[in-house]
């Protein structure tokens, strides 16, 4: 995705929901998260709601985000795992969420297609038929997060969960999409939007504003932007 040429799409013509509508009767809220920032950048929103109407939340980081940056010789794998730990447990901080409510599976960064049984087993043993699970779109572009949509769906079809998908790399083309699942949109009141921002704010090594600076980060400011629009989109 190249981050200096997107442009806004017409998401806001999509129909608007709200964020208890979101939630449902769940009992829980489970977020399954290919590398640690999806998750607040996809449904961080609905997250700082969750968290503060008391909803227990557990955030699965499937991956450590530890190949973002491959060859770079200050961002190894291994200070990139140390470091994107950090930041995903003062991201989510920031939301109200506590480091305790996160379980990393650490799979290889890159390679969850190939282990999708094993990420599928690892649910199994986590998810309830009262959860409301989240994870990326099933069309997002990306390996990963395609992957992670299969492993869930599995799991929450076992379990009798209900999944709901949100987009990270696949929003530029949301609104023209083919997908029969309905698209809605979750406007955030300031409050929630300034907490998101915050949180976004913790991801420097993915903004490039880290101990070693980038002149291609993984989220460039065009990039970030997109996820300080103010509305999250979920498909059922």
């Amino acid at each position: 995705m190249d981050g200096d040429t997107w442009q806004p799409p017409r998401l806001d013509v999509l129909p608007e929901t709200h964020w208890r509508m979101l939630l449902g009767r769940a009992e829980r809220v489970v977020v399954v998260a290919p590398h640690p920032d999806d998750e607040v950048l996809g449904c961080g929103g609905l997250l700082a709601y969750a968290s503060a109407a008391g909803l227990p939340i557990m955030i699965v980081s499937v991956t450590d985000g530890e190949a973002c940056y491959p060859g770079h010789a200050f961002w190894t794998p291994a200070r990139l795992r140390v470091a994107r730990a950090m930041e995903l447990a003062n991201a989510l901080s920031r939301l109200g969420i506590k480091r305790r409510e996160i379980v990393s599976l650490h799979v290889p960064d890159g390679e969850v297609r190939g282990m999708e049984g094993q990420v599928t087993a690892a649910l199994d043993t986590i998810l309830r038929h009262t959860d409301l699970v989240l994870t990326t779109w099933q069309r997002d572009g990306h390996p990963d997060h395609e992957a992670a949509y299969r492993s869930v769906s599995r799991a929450a079809c076992a379990a009798g969960g209900l999944v709901l998908q949100f987009p990270i790399w696949g929003c530029p083309w949301l609104a023209t999409s083919a997908s029969d699942a309905p698209i809605v949109r979750l406007r955030l009141d300031a409050q929630v939007r300034m907490h998101k921002q915050q949180a976004i704010a913790c991801f420097a090594t993915q903004t490039g504003e880290g101990d070693a600076r980038l002149d291609r980060p993984v989220l460039p400011p065009p990039v970030v932007e997109r996820y300080q629009m103010g509305s999250e989109f979920f498909l059922w």
